[in-house]
């Protein structure tokens, strides 16, 4: 086969590779507790579901998930629209997206670069790259490969106007770098890039150069006023340390930590969590160090390769807002695989330049490296992608991975309560109390296992271990009012109840649940009034309510 030849094949090459790793997840469900935490960008969502005109204003006037990502929310409407709550439009959708930004990344390195042995290099590198699994296969990170969708091609379109001078393509390029924002706020790095691309291309640095930029800069301050103006800050609760120096040294250590994990994509895991030992300034003072020894090693041997500088600059300008050097409300999280997917080109552009000077002499020494790197890239994708499968696998995953990850544990233990395995719940709330002996959820939580599995003793202790940790639990509070009336224990059930309601007197399930207790005990004409304030509060079981009403009326 001809080289000419190899190159047209290539996107049909390319596209087989990423179906086979990713066809498997098409029958995948969502990541309870996960997908749905907070906030459930598809589960639930009314504003997906009807693209009428109010959800559409809701859409671009509101943040949602504390993101404004109206794009995001588009594209899953759509989704719904053709497939309905079926997940399988949702998983097409993304794996079509992922497809098309490889495909992208093909045409944006051979116009940057000129050559096609670079575009083949980059994009199958991208492609098969562990990194970009959670993006592919988190349903609630649509945003992250959607902010790329558009991104790449706004990239191209720049290339193709500096080649041509034609305005109307910086002109695109301003729009899709604006679609790209509206997708998600990562794409921001954008403005640097386009400097970027100008510093390869040999272009000197001149008022013009920058006034040319106009239309990309608006598109950008555009967004800025939109995101500012329509933002609505979310309960962000940091659970880190978190001084200026923490975020220093934890900048460092991220530089290093995506570099390494890029070359060796062991260990890669959904979340990544702090350290829980002391200052990380003291844990991570030699990172700076290592930075300082790799920036000095590759400027004195590589300053003159043009392709590797740009890509090692693609990287940092691409990452920069997300390794942490300083505080930043999204996540208690110390890096995430997803913040690799625009990143990532940028390595795989460095490795082109490291390895371009050898494969006139020892192409078939290169070309039989890469195959086989890449091949070991695809396989530990494949098998981190059957981690999404499910919710015990997905938990598992990250418990393998950090046994004392706190939300694994409780999430891997409530999907196991809702699946009746009570036994193996009880023993990740267990292990949870373990790890965190004042965590009165998981208290709570393995209350709630005891009872269904018929210890109505444990579940009690458990309860009331959960209030001691928390008086202003009012579902412990609630649920130990149920055990209490199981037990015929009227009088403490009702005092329980009635001590919830204070705590949240809008909480409408213990209201239904006073008004049960008033009717077991013979409180009816109270029980009436429960029902009214439960409805009053938003209590939606329509069914119930007629069932309480029936028994309190008789």
């Amino acid at each position: 086969m001809t080289l000419e030849r190899f190159h047209k094949c290539f996107p049909v090459f390319l596209t087989v590779i990423i179906i086979a790793i990713y066809a498997q997840s098409l029958g995948y469900g969502l990541i309870h507790y996960w997908d749905n935490q907070g906030y459930s960008y598809i589960e639930g969502n009314e504003l997906i579901k009807e693209m009428s005109s109010e959800n559409l204003k809701r859409i671009f006037t509101e943040s949602f998930d504390n993101h404004y990502h109206p794009f995001t929310l588009l594209s899953m409407g759509f989704d719904y629209m053709i497939g309905g709550e079926s997940l399988i439009m949702f998983r097409i959708t993304n794996l079509l997206l992922y497809i098309l930004i490889a495909l992208s990344i093909y045409v944006f390195v051979r116009k940057l670069t000129g050559s096609y042995y670079a575009a083949l290099f980059v994009s199958l590198f991208y492609s098969v790259h562990p990194f970009n699994v959670e993006s592919v296969l988190w349903l609630s990170e649509r945003k992250n490969l959607l902010f790329v969708f558009f991104l790449i091609p706004a990239l191209i379109f720049y290339i193709r106007y500096i080649d041509t001078g034609k305005k109307n393509n910086i002109y695109i390029s301003a729009f899709l770098f604006l679609f790209s924002l509206l997708s998600k706020s990562q794409g921001l790095p954008f403005v640097g890039l386009v400097f970027l691309i100008d510093y390869y291309r040999g272009r000197k640095l001149t008022v013009n150069l920058i006034t040319e930029k106009l239309s990309i800069i608006l598109s950008g301050l555009v967004f800025l006023y939109l995101m500012y103006h329509f933002h609505q800050p979310g309960n962000f609760v940091r659970t880190h340390p978190d001084t200026p120096m923490d975020y220093f040294f934890t900048g460092f250590r991220n530089v290093v930590f995506y570099i390494v994990h890029t070359i060796v994509p062991l260990g890669l895991s959904a979340y990544y969590t702090y350290p829980d030992f002391g200052s990380l300034v003291i844990s991570f003072w030699y990172y700076p160090l290592i930075v300082i020894a790799l920036v000095y090693i590759l400027y004195r041997f590589q300053r003159h390769n043009k392709i590797f500088v740009t890509g090692i600059l693609f990287f940092i300008i691409s990452l920069l807002p997300l390794l942490k050097f300083v505080s930043i409300p999204y996540g208690n999280y110390i890096a995430a695989d997803r913040y690799m997917i625009l990143p990532l080109i940028g390595i795989g552009l460095a490795l082109w330049g490291l390895i371009y000077s050898f494969i006139e002499n020892h192409i078939k020494i290169v070309l039989g490296t890469a195959a086989v790197v890449f091949t070991i890239y695809a396989v530990l994708s494949f098998s981190l992608a059957r981690q999404w499968k499910d919710d015990i696998s997905f938990y598992s995953g990250l418990i393998d991975k950090n046994p004392e990850l706190r939300s694994a544990l409780g999430n891997r233990g409530r999907v196991y309560m809702s699946k009746g395995d009570y036994e193996k719940a009880v023993e990740d709330f267990t292990q949870l109390i373990h790890i965190e002996p004042e965590y009165p959820n998981a208290y709570l939580n393995r209350g709630l296992a005891y009872i269904r599995s018929g210890k109505p003793a444990k579940a009690f202790n458990d309860f009331s271990s959960a209030i001691e940790l928390d008086p202003a639990n009012y579902k412990a509070y609630n649920n130990r009012a149920l055990l209490l009336m199981s037990l015929k224990q009227f009088p403490n059930a009702l005092s329980d109840i009635n001590t919830a309601i204070k705590i949240n007197p809008g909480f409408s399930e213990a209201w239904i649940n006073k008004a049960l207790i008033e009717i077991n005990s013979g409180q009816k004409d109270s029980a009436i009034s429960s029902i009214e304030m439960a409805v009053k509060n938003g209590f939606g079981n329509e069914e119930i309510i007629l069932q309480l009403r029936k028994q309190a009326t008789e």
